[in-house]
């Protein structure tokens, strides 16, 4: 298989095409700032601790619905994306989120067939979100 995934704009539209993703923001910016008020004035401290905790607590899922894909275990692979999405929706991760639930939705649908290209979409939706939200908060 060739790495359609090399570019950000690749794996953009791979997820807009597996997932039913339309071009939409990678972040909410709302709820960046809700988040931005709540830190007051530890900040950065908050936000890089804040994205932090995320990245170490959703890599595990990542490599778990990378085993659950290759088991094309349904219910597994709903389970960790509900997690991811959550978290990600959490820090404001719009995209990611979203993508994470279009998975769930298919889960549950029965229709999801994506076993081969779920995870390096989600890998890759995960670091340019990060990347993101670092860069606007500067952190």
């Amino acid at each position: 298989m060739s790495d359609i995934t090399t570019t950000p704009e690749a794996r953009l539209k791979m997820a807009a095409d597996l997932f039913g993703l339309k071009e939409m923001p990678c972040l909410d910016r709302e709820q960046v700032e809700l988040l931005q008020v709540a830190a007051g004035d530890c900040g950065a401290a908050f936000f890089d601790d804040l994205i932090k905790t995320f990245q170490s607590e959703s890599a595990p899922r990542i490599e778990r619905l990378e085993r659950e894909c290759g088991a094309k275990n349904l219910p597994e692979i709903r389970r960790h994306c509900h997690f991811v999405a959550g978290s990600a929706a959490n820090i404001g991760l719009e995209r990611l989120s979203k993508l994470c639930r279009n998975i769930e939705k298919q889960c549950d649908e029965g229709t999801f067939t994506a076993f081969d290209t779920c995870v390096p979409v989600v890998r890759s939706e995960m670091s340019t979100a990060v990347k993101e939200i670092r860069a606007l908060l500067a952190v």
